[in-house]
């Protein structure tokens, strides 16, 4: 069992107990409920994420330590009719935070990466980590 750590936007921290894949898929589905904003995950022996937490978009961003190096998951994706340079904003603590739409996917894409660093402890290699 692993015991994780959401630290909402307004600085929240709430500890889950979870043992099981769909705990986590669970607890990160819940957290899509409200607006879009940024959370952090703390899951032990494998890093912090700084979450983007939002319908239809989300993003991900991972750090072993919390220290740099960060790494930003990105996804090949058609750029016909999209402009890569726009960007969404997520609610960080009551300020608009504009993230390029190039680093944002669909939520369940951002689900699938957390689920996947949760099992195997290590990044999946289906998305591309830029470091930033």
């Amino acid at each position: 069992m692993s015991t994780l750590r959401i630290v909402e936007s307004n600085n929240d921290q709430i500890d889950y107990d979870i043992s099981k894949e769909k705990g986590l898929r669970d607890l990160l589905y819940n957290l899509v409920q409200q607006e879009p904003r940024v959370v952090i995950l703390e899951i032990p022996n494998v890093g912090i994420f700084t979450l983007g937490v939002g319908e239809p978009y989300g993003f991900v961003q991972f750090s072993k330590t919390g220290e740099p190096p960060y790494l930003v998951a990105s996804v090949n994706r058609s750029t016909e009719g999209t402009n890569l340079d726009d960007e969404i904003e997520f609610d960080a603590n009551g300020t608009p935070t504009p993230i390029p739409k190039r680093l944002c996917m669909p939520y369940d894409w951002v689900v699938d990466i957390i689920i996947h660093f949760f099992i195997n402890r290590e990044p999946p290699q289906f998305v591309t980590w830029e470091e930033i």
